[in-house]
């Protein structure tokens, strides 16, 4: 298996943790008019790092992992040279949701 999804590391932790079960795209300009979508059921997660990250994201910062807060603050040290991929994914469901009511039921 050589494919993977790029995603937050937070997610993956949260993801890893069982924190969450369910992974939520916005769409936007970048996807093009046939928005965003899944073309393989299965792939591995490959954890990224942006400093935002803690600002955009609800979560309680005193439940993420204490070195990952750190490095997420931008404060500790740089995004390693090596990745660790670690999380296999299987898709399980994919769908446009449209209806607020729908996504917060989530």
């Amino acid at each position: 298996m050589s494919i993977a999804f790029k995603e937050w590391r937070i997610i993956c932790d949260a993801l890893q943790t069982g924190r969450q079960s369910i992974i939520l795209r916005k769409g936007g300009i970048a996807e093009g008019r046939g928005g965003f979508s899944f073309d393989q059921p299965e792939f591995f997660l490959f954890p990224t790092l942006f400093h935002e990250q803690l600002k955009s994201v609800r979560i309680d910062p005193d439940s993420v992992d204490p070195a990952l807060r750190e490095s997420l603050s931008g404060e500790g040290t740089p995004e390693p040279a090596e990745v660790r991929i670690e999380l296999f994914v299987r898709l399980e469901r994919a769908a446009v949701l449209r209806d607020w009511a729908e996504v917060a039921a989530l």
